[in-house]
């Protein structure tokens, strides 16, 4: 924009361009450096640029405790996203539920079947997302008592409410891009090994849930 300023000496008007930069709604909370700026707005433009995706629970403030995140985070019909780092190889993936996790859902352990498009899981490869969409069988995600959000009847992406058991077996569920099921592409794609322990991999380990508000 342009700002206009007067002389009080000669009374001339000078005009000045000045540009700023106005930064969009990003992930707010998120812990500094889990994803760039232009990561986060690929995956704020997958989830179709909700106003506001604001941090409900991070590890690095809450400790490792499933419990926790639940009652912090377990909403009805609200957008809810998953990213996490391993420690040990600092990979970032996670995953995003468009009907958010009912917590009347939370002790069914069972699944909730559809086949239906909109979940997806995540995870960054050469700086750039890639997106394992809905596929294959009609189990989207699982519910139980002692699991944190578990994606897929593989499952997927599932781990235990302590973070200490978390394994992925894309390609259930959702699609692994090429790279089959089980097979031993497949299991490394998105975590960077099939299972892991957050806890015990260091203090880069972190997992952050995202809730529209």
């Amino acid at each position: 924009f342009t700002i206009t300023t007067t002389s009080k000496k000669s009374k001339l008007f000078t005009e000045k361009t000045i540009t700023v930069n106005f930064k969009g709604n990003l992930l707010q909370g998120m812990t500094s450096g889990l994803l760039t700026a232009a990561q986060q707005k690929s995956l704020l433009n997958a989830i179709g640029n909700p106003k506001t995706m604001k941090l409900c629970y991070s590890s690095r403030t809450r400790g490792w405790n499933g419990g926790l995140m639940h009652s912090l985070c377990d909403r009805a019909n609200k957008k809810t996203l998953v990213v996490a780092r391993r420690g040990s190889n600092m990979k970032v993936f996670g995953g995003y539920a468009p009907e958010g996790f009912n917590p009347a859902y939370r002790n069914m352990n069972n699944y909730i079947r559809s086949s239906a498009s909109g979940p997806f899981l995540f995870t960054v490869r050469n700086n750039n997302v890639d997106y394992l969409q809905k596929c294959c069988r009609n189990y989207r995600y699982y519910f139980h008592s002692s699991y944190a959000y578990t994606w897929g009847g593989g499952h997927d992406f599932k781990c235990d409410n302590s973070f200490t058991s978390c394994y992925a077996n894309v390609h259930h569920d959702y699609n692994s891009n090429g790279r089959g099921y089980h097979t031993s592409n497949a299991k490394v794609y998105l975590a960077g090994s099939y299972s892991w322990n957050f806890p015990s991999e260091g203090t880069n380990s972190i997992y952050e849930v995202f809730v529209e508000e």
